[in-house]
């Protein structure tokens, strides 16, 4: 959709276009486990992108159903699950994704960062917060 060029920017004009970044990776909290997972995801997805979910290592039922449901409804390159412990987050975050958001706390945040960062890939960093 076109919009408004400024006068200095003459005789240029000036667009935005919409298109998806590509693979995107979610890494939720324990905390709100079904929310914190799935919100990012499905924003994700409806902007056309594809997902890679790592749910807490400290919610494995939850984690197992997340997996099972996603499994049932989408392709696994379209929408998977990951699950793991720790030590599986520390691979997930240095994967080289075209976005990666996280939620948690401020020092894995930093830790989730610097992995991130070995790849340039953008992030969203939802850090410490006490509500969803």
């Amino acid at each position: 959709r076109k919009v408004h060029t400024p006068i200095y920017l003459q005789p240029a004009h000036a667009f935005i276009q919409r298109q998806p970044m590509g693979v995107v990776g979610v890494i939720a909290p324990w905390n709100y486990p079904v929310q914190l997972a799935l919100a990012p995801a499905i924003t994700a997805l409806a902007a056309g992108n594809r997902v890679m979910l790592k749910p807490s290592e400290l919610t494995p039922h939850t984690s197992a159903q997340l997996a099972l449901l996603v499994a049932q409804f989408f392709a696994p390159d379209e929408f998977c699950v990951v699950q793991g412990d720790a030590n599986l987050s520390a691979l997930f975050a240095s994967l080289p994704f075209d976005h990666l958001v996280f939620t948690g706390s401020t020092a894995v945040g930093r830790k989730v960062a610097q992995a991130a960062a070995q790849n340039l890939t953008p992030t969203t960093l939802e850090l410490g917060g006490k509500s969803p």
